[in-house]
């Protein structure tokens, strides 16, 4: 894998699977601009092709953030806090002192200043901790 790697996080789980590759094919040229050099990492684009070995879910999520570990930078898509799974990402990624960004509805892209970062990381842990209360 590349030395410059751009991570993107967006929701899967509940989502239509192919709208979500048309998506992330749509959105990789914006971000080759952005990033130059880069390699832009889409999960679906790269793990969920038709010979895809991953089968479950947590299979999938352990191998993006294994990638999420080794990005340089880590872009957050429109809805992403509603996502377990792109939370568990922002939170690695942070975690890892990664630059983060997102993109607004229109797909336009902001780096994360730190104090965006500090409350959605509150927002994910409360989510986190809310999630727990319900399944005991």
């Amino acid at each position: 894998m590349e030395d410059n790697i751009v991570y993107v996080s967006h929701p899967i789980s509940g989502y239509d699977i192919q709208k979500m590759k048309e998506y992330e094919s749509q959105l990789k040229p914006k971000l080759e601009a952005q990033f130059p050099g880069a390699y832009i990492f889409m999960p679906l684009l790269e793990l969920n092709g038709p010979d895809s070995k991953y089968t479950e879910y947590w299979e999938l999520m352990k191998e993006c953030l294994g990638v999420v570990y080794k990005c340089n930078n880590f872009v957050l898509c429109p809805e992403w806090i509603k996502s377990n799974g792109c939370r568990d990402e922002f939170y690695v990624a942070c975690n890892q002192s990664k630059r983060i960004y997102y993109l607004d509805k229109s797909d336009n892209i902001f780096e994360m200043p730190i104090g965006i970062i500090e409350k959605n990381l509150m927002i994910t842990a409360n989510k986190a901790l809310n999630k727990q209360k319900q399944d005991n």
